[in-house]
């Protein structure tokens, strides 16, 4: 059984990706507003709503499977509407092998690899979001990295990007909340981040980067070439889903579980 939870506090995004799921789901669901903990399978929307969080830990300390969604990776700029999934963490890096390593949906999308990095260019420091700040350890996580990355890069121009439209803490260092990530990111040199979707943004672009979490960790150990951020994007968007392919989408999410 897979029991799919839907609450009202759920924004209209991932209430309209769930029940999509709902209606096109190929083996036994129910839709629930609290989890019975019986279900092999609980899926979810926005496991950093520290209610949620608490319910997929739940699930996860019984054994059984947990599959979460979120806003997609480009969502903002190229997908719009979309949505991205993950089994049992928060994000997909541990499953990329098991999508086609093919541009079958990647391709549809027409966005061109870039090549912006520069060498001697600036330095992305990318701000957590509020969901991500209120259930991580390290609050301060913004002030530390950049303690550590002014001692690292002592002559390096230093911006940072908080999240759009959401309170952040005051570095003494650039800020850019405001401009459009392309535009950002053009002509840094490396992109620092705790697990935030721009570091796919960042392999887009072809500048490095660094990060702690997130679907980028799937390139760790592998050369950063055009040909591994063609793949790994390729790979990425078998995991990112409009509503309205959520019956598609079912054939990777049980590929998963």
């Amino acid at each position: 059984m897979i029991e799919i939870l839907i609450t009202p506090d759920m924004s209209e995004k991932g209430t309209r990706i769930l029940r999509a799921l709902a209606s096109t789901c190929p083996q036994p669901s129910r839709i629930v507003s609290q989890p019975t903990g019986a279900a092999e399978v609980l899926m979810l929307y926005g496991v950093g709503a520290p209610a949620r969080k608490g319910l997929a830990d739940a699930q996860l300390a019984r054994g059984k499977k947990l599959v979460v969604w979120d806003l997609g990776y480009f969502a903002q700029q190229y997908v719009i509407g979309g949505m991205r999934f993950s089994v049992d963490q928060g994000h997909p890096a541990h499953l990329l092998d098991l999508a086609p390593a093919d541009g079958a949906r990647w391709d549809r999308l027409q966005i061109p690899l870039r090549d912006d990095y520069d060498p001697k260019g600036p330095i992305i420091l990318v701000g957590l979001g509020p969901k991500t700040r209120a259930v991580v350890q390290d609050k301060n996580w913004e002030n530390l990295k950049f303690t550590q990355l002014r001692r690292r890069f002592p002559s390096k121009r230093i911006i940072f990007r908080p999240k759009p439209r959401r309170t952040h803490p005051m570095l003494p260092c650039e800020v850019d909340a405001h401009s459009p990530i392309e535009k950002v990111l053009k002509g840094a040199s490396l992109v620092v981040v705790r697990h935030s979707n721009v570091a796919c943004d960042a392999v887009l672009a072809g500048i490095p980067y660094e990060a702690s979490d997130g679907a980028v960790k799937w390139l760790d150990g592998k050369p950063y070439s055009r040909e591994n951020r063609l793949e790994f994007l390729q790979r990425l968007m078998y995991f990112n889903w409009l509503p309205d392919e959520a019956a598609k989408a079912w054939g990777m999410v049980l590929k998963c579980l």
